[in-house]
């Protein structure tokens, strides 16, 4: 009796992973597959971060010397390095498509350099953020923004707890947010090349 429910649940657990050829076609479902998903968003951004880069510069240098103003370096530089990241995670979302042979140690080494990136990505909004708080404050001596007079103007503590505010609210919106993009589908990936035999 009990070798015959053995017997039943093994062959019911064995049922419910689906083949491989059926796991490989989820993944690259060219519709709503998890990788067609990550490799739209990423195209997206990588096209959209150079508009939005040049649409600043265009309205901000009518207005300001831009190009002398280390509060746009930085943010120059954040873009850059968010445009790296954008192509070099389309870069491995194309590689994922076209590999010559898809094994499974291959596609959890490629899952795990996404989740790496998706990390990193996390750290650099991160540390930018704080970078930028810092150096709104380090201007305030050397070279005060003129659009910021007002905000220069309110006691220290006042700007430290904005400073402190954005933070918090930046480390879980932007948790929130990458999560809610890219985080679930790299999760769902992750566990369709888990199910592969």
């Amino acid at each position: 009796m009990e070798l015959d429910d053995l017997k039943k649940s093994w062959k019911e657990s064995t049922e419910n992973i689906p083949p491989a050829n059926n796991i490989m076609e989820l993944i690259h479902n060219k519709s709503n597959g998890p990788l067609a998903i990550l490799k739209k968003r990423f195209r997206k951004r990588l096209i959209l971060l150079p508009l939005m880069v040049a649409f600043v510069i265009i309205n901000l240098s009518r207005h300001h010397a831009i190009f002398s103003d280390a509060l746009f370096w930085c943010f120059i530089a954040f873009c850059i390095m968010m445009c790296g990241y954008f192509l070099f995670s389309y870069r491995l979302m194309h590689h994922f498509k076209y590999m010559e042979t898809e094994v499974k140690a291959n596609l959890e080494r490629q899952v795990k350099t996404l989740e790496k990136i998706y990390r990193v990505r996390l750290i650099i909004i991160r540390a930018f953020s704080v970078l930028y708080i810092v150096l709104l404050e380090v201007l305030l001596y050397y070279n005060q923004e003129p659009s910021l007079v007002k905000w220069y103007a309110q006691p220290l503590f006042i700007r430290l707890s904005g400073y402190a505010a954005v933070l918090v609210i930046l480390f879980f919106v932007s948790k929130y947010v990458l999560n809610h993009k890219y985080g679930r589908h790299i999760k769902y990936l992750k566990e369709l090349v888990g199910q592969m035999q």
